[in-house]
C-alpha cells in the first residue's frame, strides 16, 4: 500500500500480555433469541498460555459506507435543495432514463444485472490483466463532467429538529416521506425495513456536535461563494473516493493478495466491500491527499497460500480432499473486484456487510443514482489502472473535509 502512497487504517504497535487468573465464570449464548449470561463452570484450563491482545495506533474508526457515504446522502436533500432534476437526467445517456417514471435504472442493478455476469465471462484466461473482458455495460453511466456542471450546492445546516429538512421531529424517520405521500419515497436498494432499535437507524445527532458543524458551515459558505462556480464538492468526493477504492482493490489484484473471499457452508464471504475502509482523519500523517485506508485484514491470504478443500466420493466414503486451484484463485479475486463495486454501487445483495440506509425524496434519485456512478465508475477506471478523470486538488482538502465532518455528525450514532 505505501507504494501507491496508501495508508492502512492500523499500525501495529506491539501487543499486551495479561496477568495470569482464574476464571471460574464465564459468557454462555443460550436461548430463543439467544441472550448472554454469565455462568459458574470449571476454572480456567489453560494457564501455560499466555493470554494476549494486539495493540495498534488507528488512523480512522468512520467507515465509508454506513458513516461517510450514508452521512452525504442523509444531507443530499439539504445541500441539493434546489436541484435541478431536468439537468441532471441529461447527464446520462438517453437509454438509462426510464419512459415511464423518467428516472435512470439505479446503478446497482446496472452493475449485478449488466456488468458482472458478462465481465466475468469475457475475463476467462485474461484476468487480471487491466482493461481486459467486456464492461461495456459501464457505458451507460453517467457522464461525470455533465453531471458536476448541473449540480449546485449550498451549504446544509444543523438539523436542530429533523434528519429531513423542514421536518418537525415528530415524524418516523424511516417512513417520513412516504408518510408524506406514497409515490415520494426511494427506499430501492437500502436496508428495508430498520427499526429505531436498529444501530443504523438514522436519528438526530447530540447537540454537542453543533460548534463543530457551524465551523464547517462558515468554511463551506466561504467556499461556496466563490465566483465562478466552483467544483462540486459531492463529485469531488464521489469520484476520489471510488477512485481510491479501485487502487486498493488494485494493489491487492497485482500482488497477489486476497482480502478474505472464500466459500464455507454459509456461502461466498469477502471482505472486499465499502465498509472496510475508513476516512482518515483530515491532517493524518503522510496522507498525501488521500481520504481512506483499508482495514480487516485478519482473513486475508495469498495465492501461494491458497489450497482449495473439497470433498469426493471414495466407493462409499466421503473423503475431504486438497489441491491447489489458479482457476477458483482467479474466480474469488474477480469476486473481489465486482463484488466491491456492488457495495459501492449501493446493491445490498452485494454483502451484508454494508447498510446503505438513507432514505430520500423520490426526486433525489436521480442525484443518489448520479453520484452512485460517479463511484463506480471511479472505482473501475483506478482497477483498470487508467487516469482519473477528476483529479487530486490539495486546495480542496479543507471543504472537501469540512462537508466530511457535516456526514459524519449525521451518523455519529450509527455503530458499525
Amino acid at each position: 500500500l505505501k507504494g501507491i502512497g496508501v495508508l492502512g487504517a492500523n499500525d501495529s504497535m506491539g501487543w499486551y500480555e495479561y496477568e495470569e487468573f482464574k476464571q471460574d465464570k464465564y459468557l454462555h449464548k443460550k436461548g430463543t433469541p439467544p441472550k448472554w449470561s454469565v455462568v459458574t463452570g470449571e476454572q480456567y484450563l489453560l494457564p501455560k498460555i499466555k493470554r494476549c491482545c494486539g495493540v495498534f495506533k488507528i488512523q480512522g474508526d468512520r467507515r465509508l459506507d454506513c458513516h461517510v457515504l450514508n452521512g452525504l446522502e442523509l444531507l443530499l436533500p439539504s445541500i441539493c435543495a434546489n436541484v435541478d432534476s431536468k439537468a441532471i437526467l441529461g447527464s446520462f445517456p438517453k437509454d438509462r432514463v426510464g419512459k415511464s417514471d423518467g428516472t435512470p435504472q439505479v446503478t446497482g442493478e446496472v452493475v449485478a444485472y449488466s456488468f458482472e455476469i458478462f465481465w466475468h465471462m469475457s475475463m476467462e484466461g485474461k484476468f487480471p490483466t487491466p482493461g481486459a473482458g467486456d464492461d461495456s455495460a459501464f457505458n451507460s453511466l453517467v457522464d461525470v463532467k455533465a453531471f458536476s456542471k448541473a449540480i449546485t450546492e449550498t451549504t446544509p445546516k444543523f438539523p436542530d429538529k429533523s434528519i429531513i429538512p423542514k421536518g418537525t421531529g415528530e415524524e418516523k424517520l424511516w417512513i417520513s416521506y412516504e408518510e408524506c405521500n406514497p409515490q415520494n419515497v426511494e427506499l430501492s436498494h437500502t436496508k428495508n425495513p430498520v427499526e429505531p432499535a436498529d444501530s443504523t437507524y438514522p436519528s438526530l445527532p447530540d447537540k454537542g456536535w453543533k460548534e463543530l458543524w457551524e465551523s464547517c458551515e462558515s468554511t463551506l459558505q466561504s467556499y461556496y461563494k466563490q465566483s465562478p462556480k466552483p467544483q462540486s464538492l459531492l463529485t469531488y468526493l464521489y469520484y476520489r473516493l471510488g477512485y481510491e477504492c479501485g487502487r486498493i482493490q488494485r494493489c491487492f489484484t497485482e500482488n497477489g493478495i486476497s482480502w478474505g473471499t472464500y466459500e464455507d457452508p454459509l456461502g461466498y464471504h469477502c471482505n472486499a466491500h465499502a465498509n472496510n475502509l475508513v476516512l482518515l482523519a483530515e491532517n493524518a500523517e503522510n496522507h498525501n491527499h488521500t481520504f481512506l485506508a483499508p482495514l480487516d485484514l485478519d482473513m486475508a491470504y495469498i495465492q501461494e497460500n491458497f489450497i482449495l478443500s473439497y470433498y469426493d466420493m471414495d466407493g462409499k466414503d466421503l473423503k475431504k480432499r486438497d489441491k491447489k486451484d489458479d482457476k477458483k484463485w482467479e474466480l474469488y479475486l474477480k469476486q473481489e473486484a465486482t463484488g466491491f463495486i456492488k457495495t459501492l454501487a449501493g446493491d445490498m445483495g452485494g454483502s451484508t456487510g454494508v447498510t446503505n440506509i438513507a432514505p430520500l425524496p423520490k426526486d433525489l434519485l436521480p442525484l443518489k443514482t448520479g453520484l452512485r456512478d460517479i463511484l463506480v465508475k471511479a472505482f473501475w477506471t483506478a482497477y483498470n489502472q487508467q487516469e482519473a478523470a477528476v483529479a487530486v486538488d490539495p486546495k480542496l482538502r479543507t471543504p472537501a473535509y469540512a462537508l466530511l465532518k457535516m456526514a459524519l455528525i449525521m451518523t455519529s450514532n450509527n455503530i458499525a
